[in-house]
């Protein structure tokens, strides 16, 4: 009803709504899927719980129907403080992107511009956008699909909020600090930025993530020593290289990293080009230390390692020969 009315009911003349045909065909299709929906009522329980439901999305339909009619049909009611439904569509599809054209012409001094998504995402591919700003879109992978991202878009992928260091309610603000600092690292490898927070209950009824105050939790310390690492990288940035099927390698042609996450290795087998060279630190990115190993690295080699969770392996190339110890932080955690 609401998507005929809509279709073949001429918009008011003076109106130039961009988004009627648009509103049509959507109210049309979910018709067209809640009929299916009861149809198949007999046989499938969700949706019989549609068809208790259907009093309800009668009225729903009836109303849109009357605010279509008044409103985009006749013009009854003042605009812009009764605007049709596909006004309220094209604000939400149009008017970011009048908003960033002015802030790009107003800007002089070119400030990183994004839309951050709440559930679906916004174009990054527009122009005007700098970066990709993401929210968790999975209750257990977001960083893990930088890589995708970045290939998608072709832009640097910030993830503002891959969850929080917790223990509110709320499966996005209760993550320990041992798996926030492993997406942070996941993040990392694949080329990507990913923020910290935290959302530990306190008596203040203060949130770190929406008032500040004092850090608690166990992963800013450690997330800042994956800057010290990423810092050291050629440009102070990891991108991400070829990989295992099982282990994610970033960093640069003369600088690697192999991520373990929650794999537990004993020892890695690495495979380098016959004529390179490389020195190897195995990094216990939750102990924070760095222990560089003996000798210089070729071709095929081993590399022992202690059987735990959120390991990492650094090869950096080594130059004439070059033998210089790495300074380890703390002790190796063995």
């Amino acid at each position: 009803m609401v998507a005929a009315l809509t279709a073949f009911w001429p918009d008011k003349l003076e109106s130039d709504w961009a988004y009627t045909s648009d509103l049509a065909v959507t109210c049309g299709a979910l018709a067209v899927a809640l009929g299916l929906a009861a149809f198949a009522g007999v046989r499938f329980a969700v949706c019989q719980r549609l068809q208790r439901l259907s009093p309800w999305l009668l009225a729903l339909a009836l109303f849109l129907a009357a605010w279509e009619a008044v409103t985009a049909k006749l013009g009854l009611l003042p605009l812009p403080f009764f605007p049709p439904p596909q006004a309220i569509v094209e604000v939400v599809i149009d008017d970011w992107e009048r908003l960033a054209a002015v802030v790009r012409t107003n800007d002089h001094v070119g400030h990183l511009t994004s839309i951050h998504n709440c559930h679906g995402f916004y174009d990054h591919a527009r122009p005007w956008i700098t970066h990709c700003s993401i929210q968790r879109i999975d209750a257990y992978r977001t960083s893990e699909n930088t890589s995708e991202w970045r290939e998608k878009y072709a832009k640097p992928v910030v993830i503002d909020e891959c969850g929080y260091e917790g223990d509110i309610d709320q499966g996005w603000g209760n993550i320990s600090g041992q798996e926030i600092v492993r997406r942070c690292w996941e993040g990392a490898v694949r080329g990507g930025y990913v923020g910290h927070g935290e959302t530990y209950l306190n008596k203040r009824e203060e949130l770190w993530w929406s008032k500040g105050g004092a850090l608690v939790g166990d992963s800013a310390e450690r997330i800042g020593f994956l800057l010290q690492i990423t810092a050291e990288a050629p440009g102070g940035a990891l991108e991400p290289l070829p990989s295992d099927w099982d282990v994610r390698w970033g960093g640069a042609e003369d600088y690697r990293i192999a991520y373990f996450g929650f794999g537990r290795p004993r020892y890695r087998d690495i495979t380098m080009p016959q004529e390179s060279r490389w020195l190897v630190d195995v990094i216990d990115t939750w102990n924070m230390t760095i222990a560089r190993q003996p000798g210089i690295f070729t071709g095929t080699f081993r590399i022992d390692l202690p059987g735990r969770e959120f390991m990492a392996v650094r090869l950096i190339a080594s130059r004439d020969g070059q033998l210089e110890p790495q300074t380890t932080r703390g002790s190796d955690g063995g």
